[in-house]
């Protein structure tokens, strides 16, 4: 080892302690591969948009009742777009001195804006709510200011849109995704909101069989019932409005998509180069574009690289690398409960199962606590933590595959090497999962938002690059720029990886299991020692000293007990 990798590991060891990266770099190597493993189902329904075929929500909801109803009415999707004169829905305030002035279409003279301008509201105003007037001639436009809900005060609005003129076109830019059944060759649209059959589909058929078939429904017309709703974990109903670029008719939504479909068969991704949609770390630089980080990471190509594998697929690995294993227990939860009835939903198989981590696997569109409080993740809380270590975790030791939360903690994985946690753990309200692999990034409307790329902003890409912060040094920027944290970052992963191909390429058929264990150990947590470079380190040193290969003299730190 030289002395400019010993200077700076010291360093390391001085100003932060043992494991002062976990999290940092994490699953890097996991999410490296851009795939597009994009499926429709088997029989996918017509994509020919007939605002006819939509029945409404209300209808849904005769017989979807309960806390699927609930939850969906009270949610962000649901109030995306609302009808101004409806009580409650405006929250600006009209009376305060700093309401903006506007020329309104047919006006001579600029003048204040006043509720009844309003013909629709823009979300649910959780931060800020955007207006919606009418232009004349079945044209709608944005305003080009936003009430903020946080602060009470109204702001200018400039849409993240490469065109910002054209963001304030409500028709072109933005209708396709705040309204279900929306018809762009006409800009009517079946509902306000993204309702239910915005994901699930046109609700006519479905709804018309159920009521020929009665209460005494056989099993087979409950199965044609079944197939004429779209009901499954497929990303691409996410992804028609959690996705960037344009649709063959050049408006920024699919226009023409129905859920079961192939979106990219009617919808082309903005291109992972184009500088107007990413930054250049390779994060997203406008909203609502999950769809396109969620395919270039492991989780989208997770059920393909699992087939891959030559490992036989056993239900245990679907429950990790498949949303349809989740979902489809969740349907048999359902079932047993008496809320679905016969037949009973099949479990997924390696030959039933379609895609791989999608977005219902950690996000809960329609879950609600006990107190019938709508919750956003499938864990049922918001603790991220807990989400991510599903997965990301591994009690089984004689099958080591992503031990990242025993890695993290420090778990003791043999017994001749003492445990050692990561500070970052250690840490009263530290950094955990999401801290790094959701990193908040700002986007071209000036919120920021969690980015799903699953990786962190690392210093040395974003060097230089004005508003965009890394993940590292927005908490140790008073111990170390971020050139240093790159080069510290690639420093502990390349010594890492240099000592795990060498303690490998020693191992022999007589060596000791527990070297075996180690060594699976280091390499299956995925991060080359950033999640917790003193564990690793010790681990290291023990299957050198085992091997007889020739350990680095790093020295020891103050407080960090080596």
């Amino acid at each position: 080892m030289n002395t400019h990798f010993l200077e700076r590991k010291t360093a390391y060891l001085l100003f932060f302690g043992f494991g002062i990266l976990a999290l940092v770099a994490g699953l890097v190597f996991l999410f490296e591969q851009a795939v597009t493993p994009v499926q429709a189902q088997d029989e996918a329904p017509d994509t020919s948009r007939n605002p006819r075929d939509y029945e409404g929500s209300r209808e849904c909801f005769s017989c979807h009742r309960g806390d699927l109803r609930d939850v969906h009415e009270n949610s962000p999707h649901a109030l995306t777009l609302r009808e101004a004169d409806e009580d409650g829905v405006v929250l600006a305030d009209f009376a305060s001195e700093d309401v903006p002035e506007f020329l309104f279409p047919g006006e001579d003279t600029a003048r204040k804006v006043t509720a009844e301008d309003i013909q629709y509201a823009v979300g649910a105003g959780r931060r800020i709510q955007r207006y919606v007037y009418d232009a004349g001639d079945g044209q709608y436009m944005v305003l080009p200011f936003e009430w903020n809900v946080t602060e009470q005060v109204w702001q200018p609005y400039t849409p993240g849109h490469p065109s910002p003129d054209a963001g304030y076109d409500w028709n072109a830019g933005c209708a396709g995704c705040h309204t279900t059944g929306y018809d762009a060759d006409n800009g009517e649209w079946a509902e306000e909101g993204v309702q239910c059959e915005a994901c699930h589909g046109p609700g006519r058929e479905h709804i018309e069989l159920a009521d020929e078939a009665g209460r005494r429904a056989s099993e087979d017309e409950i199965m044609e019932i079944r197939a004429a709703i779209y009901n499954s974990p497929d990303a691409q109903m996410c992804g028609q409005c959690h996705a960037a670029g344009v649709d063959a008719s050049g408006l920024p939504y699919p226009a023409t998509y129905l859920p079961g479909a192939n979106l990219l068969d009617s919808f082309t991704l903005a291109a992972p180069d184009d500088s107007a949609h990413w930054w250049p770390t390779g994060h997203a630089s406008q909203m609502n574009m999950q769809f396109n980080e969620w395919l270039g990471n492991a989780h989208a190509n997770s059920l393909t690289q699992l087939k891959d594998s030559g490992e036989p697929v056993e239900e245990l690995c679907l429950s990790c690398h498949s949303a349809d294993a989740g979902f489809q227990q969740r349907r048999l939860a359902l079932y047993e409960a008496g809320e679905l009835s016969d037949p009973a939903p099949q479990a997924a198989t390696a030959d039933s199962a379609q895609f791989g981590v999608t977005c219902v696997t950690c996000h809960a569109p329609h879950q609600a606590d006990e107190n019938g409080e709508r919750v956003a993740y499938q864990t049922g809380s918001t603790d991220t933590y807990a989400l991510c270590t599903q997965c990301h975790s591994n009690t089984n030791l004689d099958f080591i595959h992503y031990p990242a939360q025993e890695m993290f903690e420090g778990r003791e994985i043999v017994p001749n090497v003492e445990a050692v946690p990561s500070s970052h753990f250690t840490e009263e309200n530290g950094p955990r999962c999401a801290t790094c692999h959701l990193t908040t990034v700002p986007t071209g409307d000036a919120v920021s938002v969690s980015s799903h790329s699953l990786q962190p902003v690392l210093p040395g890409p974003a060097l230089n690059i004005e508003g965009l912060q890394d993940s590292c040094t927005t908490c140790h920027r008073r111990q170390v720029n971020g050139a240093q944290m790159q080069a510290l970052i690639d420093d502990v992963q390349a010594d890492t990886r240099a000592r795990l191909d060498a303690a490998a390429a020693a191992v022999q058929d007589t060596t000791a299991a527990w070297v075996q264990t180690a060594l699976a150990f280091v390499e299956g947590d995925g991060s080359l020692g950033i999640h917790n470079y003193a564990y690793t380190d010790a681990l290291l040193d023990a299957i050198e000293g085992e091997l007889g290969l020739d350990q680095p003299d790093t020295g020891s730190a103050p407080g960090t007990g080596s």
